[in-house]
């Protein structure tokens, strides 16, 4: 039944970007990035951050920002979501599972360090991860939400003092429609099966 439950959402989920004026609680705000913290991510590093923004006038500052982004003007609320890999860094000690062996926690320890050092966009990316995560559980809820860019980030950045790397900025709410019905490429030009090449040849 979970799994039914999950493939509903994942069909029912569609942009929306015009919203009632019905406020979304801010404990069920909380409630949601709970359950979006426990998406996967390389070494457990959990990179993402969120800035939840419910003040009228600050949202009013995000369509600014956006170059006057419609879905700004009726969104109860807004979610940014970012990446800070200077805290992911002090909190590496934090991040090891204590059912580990104190070998392994060595290993993935100077994995994970080696990683920031010479490979910071692969545990950046994974933002994106807890941005699917997001939006799901959004629609668990029955809250809609649109994922945006266009911003100017580094004005973002200040006003909500934000020190790492925006990855995206979700307009929610209660939606007025329920979207457009999808508009997919097909699955057979976006999948494929791997063979080796002697089996293909077969």
């Amino acid at each position: 039944m979970d799994s039914e439950m999950i493939l509903k959402w994942m069909q029912e989920r569609k942009s929306v970007r015009s919203f009632t004026e019905q406020e979304v609680d801010t404990r069920l705000i909380f409630k949601i990035i709970d359950h979006v913290r426990l998406a996967p991510s390389g070494f457990n590093a959990q990179p993402w951050r969120f800035v939840i923004v419910k003040d009228k006038n600050m949202i009013q500052k995000l369509y600014q920002y956006s170059g006057y982004q419609k879905q700004l003007n009726t969104a109860s609320c807004v979610i940014v979501l970012y990446s800070d890999l200077l805290d992911v860094h002090g909190k590496v000690e934090d991040v090891l599972h204590p059912e580990m062996s104190p070998d392994k926690k060595r290993s993935d320890k100077k994995a994970l360090l080696e990683t920031l050092e010479v490979a910071p966009d692969v545990l950046q990316s994974q933002g994106y991860i807890a941005l699917g995560y997001l939006l799901l559980a959004l629609t668990a809820y029955s809250i809609s939400s649109v994922p945006m860019l266009g911003f100017d980030l580094e004005k973002v950045k200040a006003m909500l003092k934000i020190k790492g790397s925006i990855l995206s900025v979700v307009a929610a709410g209660y939606g007025v429609d329920e979207g457009h019905a999808h508009h997919r490429l097909a699955l057979d030009e976006i999948a494929r099966l791997y063979e080796r090449e002697e089996r293909s040849l077969l």
